[in-house]
């Protein structure tokens, strides 16, 4: 089984190996804007700015696909080769 990661904006999809990894690799992807959204331009503290980033990293794959405009859906091997 594999994991596809649904782009909503883009339909530019990617394979995972889990949700796990696909987590990971979304909360990669944002870290810096996210960062951003809480620096001290916009009135937060470092301390403010690390408590968020914290909660950040703890996210679940759903908040972060809810979030961040992506999808996924479980598939087989054999479907998982149509995307690579």
């Amino acid at each position: 089984m594999k994991i596809l990661r649904i782009d909503l904006q883009t339909g530019d999809d990617l394979i995972f190996d889990s949700k796990e990894q696909l987590r990971k690799h979304l909360i990669d992807l944002h870290w810096e804007d996210y960062q951003e959204s809480y620096s001290d331009h916009w009135g937060y503290t470092n301390k403010q700015r690390k408590q968020k980033m914290k909660k950040f990293k703890q996210m679940t794959l759903n908040q972060l696909c809810c979030d961040f405009d992506w999808d996924y859906k479980t598939i087989t091997d054999k479907q998982a080769t149509q995307y690579e």
